[in-house]
Formats: C-alpha cells, structure tokens, sequence
C-alpha cells in the first residue's frame, strides 16, 4: 500500500528542536561543531574505539558470543549514514554504546566467577508485551506494586551489574542521567513518564546484544530498523535469560515482572529461551498505538540528531508495526494458550479488574497487602498525572485508515474494533 502523505505543516508543529536545548549543550554543540572534535578518537564512533573504552573502562576483555559484532556493525554504519548526529548526539551515542559493551563484559565475567546463578532454575517471570503505546507501561506498573514481585528499576536495567571491585554508583549515575534527560526533553515525562527509581523497560536488557529497536528510539536510525525485522532474535534471547538470571539473583524469592513492547514480535524466540515465561499482551486500536509512537520518537531523536525527516520516520514506524505483528501471528498460532490478553479500553475504565483477570489465569495469589497497594497506586497514578499527551493518527502524513489497511490482519486477528481505544 502506497502511503499519501498530507500537508506537513501540522507534523512540524510537534516535532522539538535542539535549539530549546540548555545554553551549556548548545555551546557544546557550535563548538564541537566549529573545531570538528567529532573526529578525535576519543568521540569518534568506532568499533576498535568503542570496545577499547569499555575494556578500559572495566578492565575486562571477553566480550562473549561475537553475534553481537554484527549488530554493533550495522549501527555504527546507521548512525554514520542515516543520523545526522549533533555533537552532543554523537557523545550521548558512544557513551550508551560504550555502556553496552561494558555490560556484556561483566555478563561474561559474572558467568566465569558465579556460574551457580546462571545453573540456577528461573522462577517464571511475568512480561507484558504489546504494540508500543498499549498500554504496556500502565500495567507493567500495576503489577510491579505486588510485593512479591521485583520489577527492576530504570537504573538497575541500564546498569544491572557493578564493577567488581569498586563503587557501586550505578543507582547515583542514572539519577543524573534521568535529571539530564528531563532538562533536554522536558515534555517527556507527558509521553512517558520516567525516573531512576521506577520500573522501566526491559528493552535496556536487550541493547546489550546490539540487537535492540532502543537505538532507533534516540536516532533516525533506517538501516537498522530495517536490519532489525530480519533477526531470527534467537541468540538475543538467550543472553536476555542470562540477565534474567541476574536480576532474579539480586533479589532471591521474588518474580520478575518486566515489559517491553519488543517481545511483541519477538515472541517466538523469546518462548524458546525462556519456556517458564508467563507472557500478557495488551491490545489497543494501533492507529492510535501508532500516532503516539511517532509522537514519542519525534520527542525523543532530538536529543541526538540535528536533522529529521518526520514523515520517513512515521513510515518506518509503520514498517516496524506491521512486521512485528506478523512475527506476533505467527508465533501465536504456533504456540496458542501462552499469553493471556489484555484491552487496552478494561485497562483504562477497571485496572484492578484487569491484574486479577491475569493473576486468575496464571494461578497467582493476590495478597492483601498487594490489594492495599494496587488500590493506592491507582488512586495516586490517575490517567494523565505527567500531563496531557495531545496527537492524532494523521499528525504525522498517515491517516487512521491507511494504518488499518496496513494493519489489517492485526485487527482481524485479535477482533480488534476501528475506534477499540
């Protein structure tokens, strides 16, 4: 189907500018721009640097499974070729990249030192999935207030490992890091509201393998996105158990409960890594899902790009949608009864209704203190607390029809209505 992009006028009104951003990063950015430091070693956004810099950053140098390698690969040329980075940008690129790779060489440390936590058997962890804007965040939420479960932290994710042998500053290091974020993109927190101490998406877990629709998020990144929809994700799987593993060992007796739209169409690799898995989708009309998406990717790519191309994004977005969804299908029908569904329309009007609808098909017990603080959290977390999130399926060139016709057989599939919303 051939997209018919409307007057752009009104797309360009939502898209931000790097221009609001704080003086301190606009200097950096004419000077880094004007005396071309991009080039020097140390910020460049190359692969030998990047891993030198997580080596010496953590004194380690067994990167694990060098599937990776390609992943990394592909980004690298992306951000070359489709970014347009900003100097901040390009900093704020290689330090998240340096990150990653400093994570995957304490993974591969924690399994030669602590081998036990990797034998050990996984508690069935509780994932929500769903297209992204479902209402995915929402419940995840809800069900990260039972004091049985963990739902791990923004900081924790980004950072799930300490160096041995050292401060652990993970914790105080996200909480500037959020702090910074909230002052480049101070209407965020509209779109999706986040801190370092608050469950956050698991697809942080998953960066680490270079394999990950994260980086997308931060860039106008369409040679990786299209990279993306052809993995099997299988070997992205299996290390996502092994931080499971992880995460499970820092806090012994609980079940994890995490999130992330990504495991939408990743489910049939993520079934075969981590079989114990107890997996809820949420389901919301996706023109919606979709108008949010491209509100939240035109809010969040200012932060590392200078130029964008609004609606070259809304249509890899579409892209995105409908492979995913196909991957969905599929993995469904070959593995019928492993999710349990949630609407996003019974989230919104009776959210307690909805966590017992999934603690009564997994079997769970609901405790009276879970009760007490479920109640309180809805009572504290109304519908638009962060503000108001304004936008419309064709703010950004596509309308609602033309995202249900590529759509089609997600709707049909799950009996989805025009306006389920």
């Amino acid at each position: 189907m051939a997209i018919n992009h409307h007057d752009t006028r009104s797309e360009r009104k939502l898209v931000p500018s790097s221009k609001t951003f704080p003086l301190p990063i606009r200097v950096l950015n004419a000077v880094g721009g004007a005396t071309q430091a991009k080039r020097l070693r140390r910020f460049r956004l190359e692969e030998s640097a990047l891993k030198e810099a997580a080596v010496r950053e953590t004194g380690l140098s067994d990167f694990g499974d060098a599937h990776f390698e390609e992943g990394l690969q592909v980004l690298l040329a992306s951000l070359e070729r489709d970014a347009s980075l900003h100097f901040f940008g390009q900093v704020l690129m290689r330090q998240t990249i340096v990150r990653n790779l400093s994570n995957r060489l304490l993974l591969v440390d924690a399994q030669k030192r602590q081998p036990e936590v990797f034998s050990a058997p996984l508690t069935p962890p509780l994932i929500v999935l769903g297209l992204p804007r479902s209402g995915t965040t929402h419940l995840h939420r809800l069900l990260a207030q039972d004091p049985d479960h963990h739902a791990p932290p923004y900081w924790e994710l980004v950072r799930p490992l300490a160096q041995p042998g050292k401060p652990d500053n993970r914790r105080e290091d996200m909480l500037e890091d959020v702090a910074t974020l909230k002052r480049l993109v101070p209407a965020l927190d509209r779109i999706h509201f986040t801190a370092a101490d608050i469950p956050e998406e698991c697809i942080h877990l998953t960066a680490n393998s270079f394999e990950s629709p994260r980086f997308h998020v931060f860039a106008p990144l369409y040679g990786y996105a299209a990279w993306y929809l052809a993995q099997d994700h299988i070997q992205k799987y299996r290390e996502y158990r092994a931080w499971l593993q992880v995460l499970q060992a820092a806090t012994p007796g609980k079940r994890l409960v995490l999130k992330s739209p990504e495991h939408t169409g990743g489910l049939a690799a993520l079934l075969q890594a981590v079989p114990e898995v107890q997996l809820v989708q949420t389901y919301r009309d996706p023109a919606t899902s979709y108008a949010s998406l491209n509100s939240l990717t035109a809010t969040t790519q200012v932060i590392a790009s200078k130029r964008r191309d609004p609606l070259r994004m809304a249509e890899t977005n579409l892209q995105f949608f409908a492979g995913e969804m196909v991957r969905n299908i599929v993995a469904r029908a070959a593995n019928p009864r492993r999710v349990y569904d949630v609407f996003y329309n019974d989230l919104i009007t009776d959210p307690k209704g909805a966590v017992e609808g999934v603690y009564r098909h997994y079997g769970l017990s609901m405790s009276d203190a879970y009760r007490i603080e479920l109640s309180a959290y809805i009572n504290d977390n109304p519908r638009a607390k962060h503000g108001v999130h304004h936008y419309t399926p064709g703010d950004f060139g596509v309308s609602a029809e033309q995202v249900h016709e590529r759509l089609a057989p997600y709707r049909e599939h799950f009996n989805l209505e025009t306006a389920y919303d």
